[in-house]
């Protein structure tokens, strides 16, 4: 519960503008967050911030990181 009141109010209107389908790897105790094109990239930058992160991963503007089958979330059938 508490990351997710952290998402909504303190790292989404950092990042959300100009950002959408990029990556955040949040640090769930912290807050501290980085922003990248991959999800590699986004959590090894928060771990050079804190070593001690414990990262939970958002994509932006998407319900999931990633998608499994071949249809779109957003587009009904």
């Amino acid at each position: 519960m508490v990351m997710r009141f952290t998402n909504r109010t303190q790292v989404r209107p950092q990042v959300e503008e100009g950002n959408c389908g990029k990556i955040v790897a949040i640090d769930i105790e912290t807050g501290a967050f980085e922003v990248a094109d991959t999800l590699m990239v986004a959590v090894d930058r928060l771990y050079e911030r804190e070593p001690d992160a414990q990262p939970w991963v958002i994509r932006v503007g998407h319900r999931a990181v990633f998608r499994f089958g071949s249809r779109s979330l957003s587009k009904s059938v």
